[in-house]
């Protein structure tokens, strides 16, 4: 919508918002971040699968998402896996049920699907815990609206944000006390799906913003790259906005 002029602010995974931005040509920058993800996005194995092995080809799941490509090139960077051995199986929202009848023995995947697929016996050898700070939430703006709506977006980062983080954190307390009565209690899930998110403050995203963003941007960015995803002249002119 933002690309149709039917929206000025969008909330977006950054990687997401790297290739919006090339995609598109439009002056964006980003406003806020919101969180980033600790263990949420993860590679997951079958007991027993071995991704080093040569001379054996292993079918990993794939949703085809930018985010997903990243974390497989994250996990060959972390020495997790060899490229070479991986035989890409594209799949939209039914990796668990490809891992249940046998046509994948791993799998790049996030929640809800990654604790259904753990619950299953998988096995997590790399997750976005181990790479933090790089798999990351925001609130990209237009640039003109930044300059101009400086008040409404404050507004969303010091009063709406965090009315939503007591929220979350009440729920979260409300809801693990709940679980110690009732252990099939359904919102259980949620506290545990959300445990892997690292949810942050107005002043730890200021912080973010100011000194590390654009050395995230840039890796990232370096990735995509890598990936063949786009060229090393197609660099994002994607920074914080400058009000902050």
């Amino acid at each position: 919508m933002m690309r149709n002029d039917l929206v000025d602010v969008g909330f977006m995974s950054l990687d997401q918002a790297i290739a919006f931005q090339i995609d598109t040509g439009l002056e964006l920058c980003i406003a806020q971040v919101l969180d980033y993800s600790n263990g949420a996005d993860a590679l997951i194995v079958r007991p027993g699968t071995n991704l080093k092995e040569g001379g054996k080809t292993i079918n990993l799941g794939l949703n085809g998402t930018i985010l997903s490509k990243y974390m497989l090139n994250r996990a060959e960077d972390n020495q997790i896996l060899d490229k070479g051995n991986i035989n890409i199986i594209f799949a939209e929202n039914n990796i668990a049920e490809l891992y249940v009848n046998g046509k994948i023995d791993a799998a790049i995947t996030s929640e809800p699907q990654l604790s259904r697929l753990v619950s299953l016996g998988a096995a997590v050898v790399f997750s976005s815990a181990d790479i933090p700070g790089e798999v990351v939430d925001v609130v990209v703006s237009k640039t003109s609206v930044s300059q101009s709506r400086t008040k409404a977006l404050s507004f969303l980062r010091d009063r709406v944000w965090v009315a939503g983080l007591l929220y979350l954190n009440t729920k979260k307390t409300d809801e693990r006390s709940k679980s110690n009565f009732h252990p099939n209690a359904v919102d259980v899930a949620y506290v545990d799906n959300l445990s892997g998110i690292k949810l942050l403050t107005g002043e730890q995203s200021q912080k973010i913003l100011k000194n590390s963003l654009n050395g995230i941007v840039d890796n990232i960015f370096s990735h995509l790259v890598e990936m063949e995803e786009y060229s090393i002249n197609q660099s994002p002119q994607l920074r914080a906005c400058s009000s902050h």
